[in-house]
């Protein structure tokens, strides 16, 4: 079976969920669903990092980012 991100979900902000104990969200469509970080997500790993004064944030893929660089920017804006 073939990954899918969720630019292939077209989530909107009712599709989007938020778990403010985890800090963690996912997408789900009705269908399908999809775990992975969205920018709040990882400007709360950002956060975490810097309070327990690591020195960075890490991507394992960056595949099903936008053509706009929206999860790339969250890490880098994040951590300036």
């Amino acid at each position: 079976m073939r990954s899918r991100g969720p630019e292939e979900l077209n989530p909107t902000a009712a599709q989007t969920h938020w778990d403010p104990v985890t800090e963690s969200s996912w997408i789900h469509d009705g269908t399908n669903f999809w775990t992975g970080d969205t920018p709040q997500a990882i400007k709360a790993r950002a956060a975490y990092a810097k309070s327990k004064g690591l020195a960075g944030t890490f991507a394992f893929s960056l595949e099903n980012d936008d053509a706009s660089g929206t999860l790339l920017n969250a890490m880098t804006d994040s951590l300036g």
